[in-house]
């Protein structure tokens, strides 16, 4: 009796200290990301060679963590990033793309307009007017 509840409370701690490892881990890519969203090549498979994670299990760890794979993910961030830069600064917006880790500026444009609805230009414009 006295042994049960031993075991059971051997395994409950395993059992939470292994979530909060994962959650540790979790948190450490999240700020790696937000720290190196700009370099175009971030990507699953540097983040599981930083990590020392399989891209299968990081892929799967991250979205069992956050409700989205990594490339939503970055695509949030880098649109955030993108939006502030609109907002905030007068940066050239033919630049943004660097800015925010894209490779081209046309994919850069696309995921603009598909996520706030309308061009970088047309946002800073109307925040002009």
């Amino acid at each position: 009796s006295l042994r049960q509840l031993e075991d059971a409370a051997g395994k409950l701690c395993a059992f939470f200290s292994g979530r909060t490892s994962q959650h540790q881990t979790i948190g450490n890519i999240k700020s790696y990301i937000q720290k190196n969203y700009r370099d175009s090549s971030l990507c699953l498979s540097k983040l599981s060679d930083e990590f020392h994670l399989s891209e299968s299990y990081l892929s799967y760890l991250f979205k069992e963590s956050t409700g989205e794979n990594f490339s939503m993910y970055l695509e949030h961030i880098r649109m955030e990033a993108a939006l502030r830069l609109v907002r905030e600064t007068s940066a050239p917006l033919s630049d943004l793309y660097l800015e925010t880790g894209y490779n081209n500026a046309n994919s850069f444009r696309r995921v603009f307009k598909k996520t706030y609805g309308m061009s970088a230009k047309a946002m800073r414009d109307s925040l002009n007017a």
